[in-house]
């Protein structure tokens, strides 16, 4: 009988234990997870960040996985620069695929109109009109409140490119 008793309490003790670790493990998710939506929550409210894109994809929707850290949009309150593959159609003699940097989509300014407006669930709609770069129309970037975002670049002589990634 005593040894009975031993083993059950043993389980009993290991199962303690057990939920002890599951219990601290969530714990900890959820405090990253809330460290992770603090941190966007203020990079955006500052408008200084970063959207670093891992897919892409054009009019025709085939998604390209781009892997690299120069393929990325940063946001300042001063100065935008984005430097984005570009692998869509081009209209009226403007160049067309274009996957290194230096391309189409690669440009600097600091004279742009800059909007943000509540998204999906907490997030944010972000819109940028470049003013002294003719071609680039609007780039809109909806970010989660866990930094996924996406992007969507509108120009005047290239079809609509579309990425998706994560802002930090």
């Amino acid at each position: 009988m005593e040894g009975i008793l031993v083993k059950t309490g043993f389980r009993w003790a290991a199962l303690v234990a057990l939920f002890a670790c599951f219990t601290i493990t969530v714990q900890a998710q959820k405090s990253g997870k809330q460290e992770r939506i603090d941190s966007t929550k203020a990079r955006v409210e500052a408008k200084s960040y970063t959207f670093h894109a891992t897919n892409a994809s054009g009019k025709r929707g085939r998604t390209i996985n781009i892997a690299g850290d120069q393929n990325r949009i940063v946001v300042r309150p001063d100065i935008i620069k984005c430097d984005l593959p570009f692998y869509g159609e081009s209209y009226g003699g403007a160049g067309g695929y274009a996957p290194t940097s230096n391309g189409p989509l690669t440009f600097e300014t600091k004279d742009f109109i800059y909007q943000s407006k509540p998204g999906k669930k907490g997030g944010w709609n972000i819109s940028i009109k470049p003013k002294d770069v003719p071609d680039i129309q609007e780039i809109i970037i909806s970010i989660g409140v866990e930094g996924y975002a996406s992007a969507t670049v509108t120009s005047q002589n290239r079809s609509v490119m579309n990425y998706t990634g994560e802002v930090y």
